[in-house]
């Protein structure tokens, strides 16, 4: 496993390992595991891993399932590994796109296990599969509160289907119905009615949907977080393509480009607040539309930055898309110095 980066502000310290087989991530221990079940093959990643026994596990299992029935059979497979590996399982359920109740129901389980540890937890979050909106408000909300004291994401690489000559220039959707702009709780800024408005935007696949939430907001300026180097040779361009028409509709030029790995979000932290520093002055907006690791590290500098405001995009629907894992596995491992474990 090596270090790609690693970061350090107002009391976060975090770190990017990056491992050429799940078989090489060299975990810490942790008093919980949180797995989200999917019809996403990468949801198993973690039984290959060395991963050994956790005290407790939770397990979500959202209510949105696929018509080949690939969902329900990882569900058992990942029921009896979390059995295996914890000796208490929680299974939460309900609809990934119906974050508050769904949240309730984890903020519930996090207090009950902070309850019985009588201690700041550490925790190992999947966060291959699960919509982005629970890692960040775990981060978000368990570090405010002192509930946890580390976080680590696991993160599995892969690969998306090929373009196609009948789809659209909206070439994956990933998400159905038109998309809901959430402000993260926690993660909502400060806002200065008298000076202008700025978003730094993780750009993804499904372009017309992110043209969409920003022009809500009509912002004075766009800053567009591009995730190169890519997960494969044209991740990049499929980027760029899907999102040609925000570039011409917000002007944004070389200046207002802001490139880094798609899978490191310790970079985006990294290059993101220094950004925000260097070019104060603006109402500062994060809008997570990108890769799930450029969405945590806009967490991360929203988190220690405090000024501006995290926007999860939040669709009607999620749909079920099959993917090809990769060999890649990272592990980002952040921690609140703050908060003695």
């Amino acid at each position: 496993m090596e270090t790609i980066s690693q970061f350090s502000s107002s009391g976060v310290h975090a770190v990017s390992y990056k491992a050429d087989t799940a078989s090489e991530v060299k975990f810490d221990h942790y008093d919980l595991v949180i797995i989200t079940s999917s019809w996403d093959s990468r949801c198993l990643t973690l039984i290959d891993s060395p991963l050994k026994e956790v005290p407790y596990a939770i397990l979500l299992t959202f209510d949105d399932k696929d018509p080949n029935g690939v969902r329900d059979k990882n569900d058992s497979i990942l029921e009896n590994y979390c059995s295996h590996i914890s000796s208490v399982m929680f299974t939460i359920s309900g609809l990934s796109t119906d974050i508050d109740s769904v949240w309730s129901k984890i903020s519930e389980r996090l207090l009950d296990i902070r309850n019985r540890t009588n201690k700041a937890i550490s925790i190992l979050f999947d966060l291959s599969c699960c919509p982005r909106y629970y890692a960040i408000t775990l981060m978000s909300i368990c570090y405010k509160y002192g509930i946890a004291c580390k976080i680590d994401y696991f993160y599995n690489e892969c690969t998306y289907p090929e373009k196609s000559d009948v789809l659209s220039q909206e070439e994956i959707a990933f998400t159905a119905g038109k998309w809901e702009a959430k402000r993260i709780p926690h993660l909502t800024g400060r806002i200065n009615p008298g000076i202008k408005n700025r978003f730094t935007v993780s750009i993804g696949f499904e372009g017309s949907k992110t043209l969409m939430i920003l022009n809500e907001f009509e912002p004075d300026n766009v800053n567009i977080l591009i995730p190169s180097p890519g997960y494969t040779d044209n991740y990049v361009d499929r980027a760029k393509e899907a999102n040609q028409e925000l570039f011409k509709s917000f002007g944004v030029t070389k200046q207002n480009e802001i490139y880094s790995y798609a899978a490191d979000p310790i970079d985006v932290w990294t290059k993101v607040s220094v950004t925000v520093k260097e070019n104060n002055g603006w109402n500062d907006y994060f809008l997570c539309a990108g890769s799930k690791p450029h969405s945590l590290g806009l967490a991360l500098a929203a988190f220690t930055l405090q000024t501006p405001s995290l926007i999860y995009s939040l669709p009607q629907e999620h749909k079920p898309v099959y993917v090809t894992p990769k060999s890649d596995c990272w592990l980002y491992s952040t921690a609140y110095l703050i908060v003695p474990c």
